[in-house]
C-alpha cells in the first residue's frame, strides 16, 4: 500500500442542497469520481472508499488518502475495532490491521466468490460476504467457503450473532440459523430488503428501497407503511431508539424508538436526482451519509455529515 498523502480541501458535490435532514455536505472532502461506502469508529476515525481502490481517512481535522493494492472500489465495510476493518468489492477483500491494508482475491480462495457487495461478521472468525449468483460466502478464521443462498443478486447481509444472519437480494431473503440457510417468507413483503440493521435477534429492521419498512420482534414481522417522499435503501443506528434510513431522492428518515419521521428530502422536481446508498456513524453525534447526485453534469459523489 502506498503511503498516506495529505490532501487539500476540495468540494465533493455541487448543484444540490448543502443541508438535508440535519446533515451538512462535507465541503473539504478531496475530489473523487465515485464513493463506495463509509465507516466511522469515532468522530476522529472515519474511513471512506472511492473509485479504483482509493481510501480516505479522517482524523478529526484533515483527510488523508491511501491506495489499496487493488483497482476495485470497495462497496461495503465492517469493522471490529480501529485496527481490524474489512472492506469488500468485486472479488476483492481488504483488511486493515491498524497500519497496513492487505488485499485478498476472494475468487482465488473460492472461484465462485465474485461481485461481492456486502459484508458482516460477528467476529474475525465468523464473517459473511454476499453477492451475485446467490453467493453467501463464509470465513471461519482460516478459509472461505461459498454457499448458495437467497435468489439471484444478493445485495445486503447483517446478523446479530453466529446463528442469526439475514441476507437479501433482488428476489428474496434468507436466514442463517447457524447450520443452514433457509428462504424467508414474509407475507406482507413481495420484494427484497435493501437495508438491514438491528440490535439483536428480537430487534431487526428492514428497508425496502421504498417507503415501506418492517420490524421483527423475535416472533413476528410488522410492516410500517408511510407517506414519506424518502425511500430508504440503507439503515444504520446507534441504538434501538436512534436509527437512520437514507435513500432516494436524497431522503433521510429517523426512528426515535416509537415512530419514524421524515427528516428531509430533495426538492421534488429538482433538475437533479440525489441517491443516498450508505449510512454509518459512531454515535448520535457522528453520522455520515454517502450518495450520488445525477444531473446534467453526470454523476457527482456526495458525502454528508451530522
Amino acid at each position: 500500500m502506498a503511503p498516506l498523502t495529505l490532501l487539500a480541501p476540495l468540494l465533493v458535490g455541487c448543484g444540490g442542497d448543502d443541508e438535508v435532514g440535519g446533515f451538512e455536505l462535507v465541503s473539504d472532502f478531496p475530489g473523487v469520481q465515485a464513493l463506495g461506502t463509509v465507516w466511522s469508529f469515532a468522530p476522529d476515525d472515519v474511513w471512506v472508499t472511492a473509485e479504483a481502490g482509493r481510501l480516505f481517512h479522517f482524523d478529526g481535522t484533515r483527510w488523508e488518502e491511501s491506495q489499496l493494492d487493488s483497482p476495485v472500489m470497495m462497496l461495503d465495510a465492517w469493522g471490529f475495532a480501529p485496527d481490524d476493518l474489512w472492506l469488500v468489492g468485486g472479488d476483492q477483500l481488504a483488511r486493515y490491521d491498524g497500519s497496513t491494508w492487505t488485499v485478498t482475491v476472494l475468487s482465488d480462495e473460492d472461484p465462485g466468490i465474485e461481485d461481492v457487495v456486502s459484508i458482516w461478521g460477528s467476529s474475525p472468525s465468523d464473517v459473511w460476504v454476499v453477492g451475485s449468483q446467490s453467493t453467501a460466502a463464509h470465513f471461519d478464521g482460516t478459509s472461505w467457503q461459498r454457499m448458495i443462498a437467497g435468489d439471484g443478486e444478493n445485495s445486503v447481509v447483517w446478523g446479530s450473532g453466529p446463528d442469526d444472519v439475514y441476507l437479501s437480494g433482488i428476489f428474496g431473503m434468507a436466514h442463517w440459523d447457524g447450520s443452514s440457510w433457509q428462504d424467508l417468507e414474509v407475507d406482507w413483503y413481495s420484494g427484497s430488503a435493501e437495508g438491514i440493521w438491528g440490535f439483536g435477534a428480537n430487534d431487526v429492521w428492514l428497508a425496502s428501497g421504498s417507503n415501506e419498512l418492517a420490524h421483527y420482534d423475535g416472533s413476528s414481522w410488522t410492516s410500517f407503511e408511510n407517506d414519506f417522499t424518502a425511500e430508504a435503501a440503507a439503515l444504520w443506528g446507534s441504538s434501538s431508539d436512534d436509527i437512520w434510513g437514507v435513500g432516494t431522492p436524497g431522503g433521510v428518515i429517523h426512528y426515535d424508538g416509537s415512530e419514524w419521521t421524515e427528516e428531509g428530502h430533495q426538492e421534488i422536481g429538482a433538475p437533479y436526482l440525489r441517491q443516498f446508498h450508505a449510512v454509518h456513524g459512531s454515535g448520535q453525534g457522528d453520522v455520515w451519509i454517502v450518495g450520488t447526485e445525477l444531473g446534467d453534469g453526470g454523476a457527482v459523489p456526495q458525502l454528508y455529515r451530522r
